[in-house]
């Protein structure tokens, strides 16, 4: 399939880069973590040209949602005004008016789409360079298992993702006011994004049993007033794709067993996470305290659908992502941790289920076949 193609290709330019440049002697800075990152980036804008290209020349069907951006793109250029999220809508017109007007319809919504693959990519590259022990792995997984695939179908939230996660890096730096303007801007793309402020007071939050403990007490009261919670934002944001989702929030729909190994797989993860906040290297704990405090709200939100009998909630699957995207920044991280001769086992273990997972995410985004927009 071409996306594990262009995720193993990446992998091996970030992988090259970093070896490369371990022998060649070159000047380098250091990230959050205190690790060596090389100042020479040239395999690395190469990994990103093939990310953003891949991603912006797709076809105008690839992706589920791909079409209703491209009707809204038509719908905008002739009306010159777009009902989305604020920074999108300006960024949208300002694409609109310039570009389509340049190259027609067809070819100024792809430069859009390049637009914002840019932006994507280049965020969660620069993201993942501050705060992950194992850069080229962490870009592996960004390629092959979250963000970067969803991406195909959710243009709009995979920017505010990419945002965030620079969000994240300031939260880790300290600096509490470009981390609400940083999630502020997601929301300009996104509104539900601002759900991602929650990890400040959560992190607040130093023992955590406290956290265990409340978590899924939440997940509990959530469920049981799901309805009544999704009608107060849809009031309060006035935002009438939210109705959509209350009206059609699903039926009940048993659990595949993809969305049970998802189930599995996450619990771990939060298990291991919370494992290296105690015993992980001292410089990591930050990192991984706040991936854990993320995680569990990513697990709150990825539970509730249990507790309402409804495995296709799709409004609450919409939510977790803001969070299940640390999952990128936390298992090269914690793989990092493992001995030499247990880390190459665990990764080629990770490069398997990566590869699974890509496959599967990609068949029920609807990304695959890929095809150019010019096929």
């Amino acid at each position: 399939m071409e996306y594990i193609l262009v995720g193993l290709t990446v992998y091996l330019l970030y992988y090259l880069k970093n070896k490369y440049w371990q022998t060649a002697g070159v000047e380098y800075k250091h990230n959050v973590l205190g690790n060596k990152q090389f100042n020479t980036n040239k395999t690395s804008y190469l990994a990103l040209l093939v990310l953003i290209l891949f991603l912006g020349f797709r076809g105008l069907y690839i992706g589920g949602d791909t079409p209703v951006y491209y009707e809204n793109f038509v719908m905008t250029y002739e009306a010159g005004s777009v009902d989305a999220g604020y920074g999108y809508g300006l960024l949208y017109q300002l694409i609109t008016l310039l570009s389509g007007k340049i190259f027609g319809l067809q070819f100024g919504f792809i430069f859009s789409l390049i637009v914002f693959a840019t932006i994507t990519c280049v965020c969660i590259n620069y993201s993942l360079k501050q705060v992950s022990n194992d850069f080229p792995f962490a870009m592996f997984m960004f390629a092959m298992v979250d963000v970067y695939l969803r991406s195909f179908c959710y243009i709009r939230q995979g920017v505010a993702i990419a945002i965030l996660s620079i969000a994240f890096v300031m939260f880790i730096r300290r600096k509490p006011l470009h981390f609400v303007a940083c999630v502020l801007t997601a929301t300009m793309f996104h509104t539900s994004a601002v759900l991602f402020l929650l990890v400040w007071p959560l992190s607040m939050v130093k023992n955590r049993v406290v956290i265990i403990s409340v978590m899924p007490t939440l997940t509990l009261l959530f469920g049981l007033f799901h309805m009544q919670i999704m009608k107060a934002v849809s009031y309060v944001f006035g935002a009438r794709y939210y109705e959509y989702y209350i009206d059609h929030i699903g039926v009940p729909v048993p659990y595949s067993l993809f969305e049970v190994g998802v189930l599995i797989a996450s619990f771990a993860v939060l298990l291991f996470i919370l494992y290296f906040v105690h015993y992980g290297n001292k410089a990591d704990r930050r990192v991984n305290s706040i991936c854990f405090n993320s995680y569990m709200l990513y697990s709150m939100f990825k539970f509730i659908p249990l507790f309402i009998g409804y495995s296709n909630a799709e409004i609450y699957g919409r939510m977790m992502y803001y969070f299940s995207w640390i999952i990128i920044i936390a298992v090269p991280n914690i793989v990092s941790n493992f001995k030499s001769k247990y880390k190459i086992v665990f990764k080629i273990l990770l490069i398997c289920a990566c590869v699974a997972c890509a496959y599967l995410l990609a068949t029920r985004l609807k990304i695959t076949p890929y095809a150019p927009f010019w096929s």
